[in-house]
């Protein structure tokens, strides 16, 4: 306690003789001086501060790569070559958007709505259609499926054989413990 009655009584010192001392209360961050990025990478990244070190964002798909000074942007560079969120930006942006027509349920009226695609909703049809079908797993290893894939939606990132056989068992989780609530019910 005695040391903090002398930090009081030299802080209230420097005020009465008219000098401030810089503090660096309330900082996180290093209170070096901030070099200007001169890279036009930073452009599409934000380096943010993840479990102590420093990362990389990505503006377009908000992946984190390494961002510490020492490791450079070459690898940042070579990644926006072949970010999906970037590649196909242009497609994105465009003021014509793709129309799909949806019926209502309900009264069975028409309507023209812009087309977003919705990546958990493909991998669930993906693999409502596995299962329908009976298709094998195997399906996947294949390069003609996944070009065919691809050539279809180029935003859709296609999963490991693994994963989908995990989303196939969740599915039959879910459809097993709705078949066993109705059956308690009635």
């Amino acid at each position: 306690l005695a040391g903090e009655d002398l930090e009081v009584e030299e802080q209230e010192r420097t005020e009465e003789e008219g000098e401030q001392e810089p503090t660096n209360e309330g900082l996180e961050l290093d209170t070096s001086r901030k070099r200007k990025t001169t890279s036009d990478v930073w452009d599409h990244f934000t380096r943010k501060k993840v479990d102590g070190k420093f990362k990389a964002q990505c503006h377009h798909c908000s992946k984190l790569y390494l961002g510490d000074s020492s490791q450079g942007t070459t690898h940042l560079r070579n990644y926006l070559a072949r970010c999906p969120w970037l590649k196909f930006k242009d497609i994105r942006d465009m003021r014509q958007q793709v129309l799909i027509k949806q019926q209502n349920k309900v009264d069975g009226t028409m309507s023209l709505n812009a087309y977003q695609f919705d990546q958990v909703k493909v991998r669930n049809n993906l693999a409502r259609m596995v299962i329908l079908h009976e298709y094998p797993l195997s399906i996947f290893d294949h390069i003609g499926f996944r070009e065919f894939v691809a050539s279809l939606q180029p935003l859709f990132e296609l999963v490991s054989r693994n994963t989908l056989k995990s989303d196939i068992l969740k599915i039959y989780d879910n459809e097993r413990g709705e078949n066993f609530e109705d059956d308690g019910q009635e």
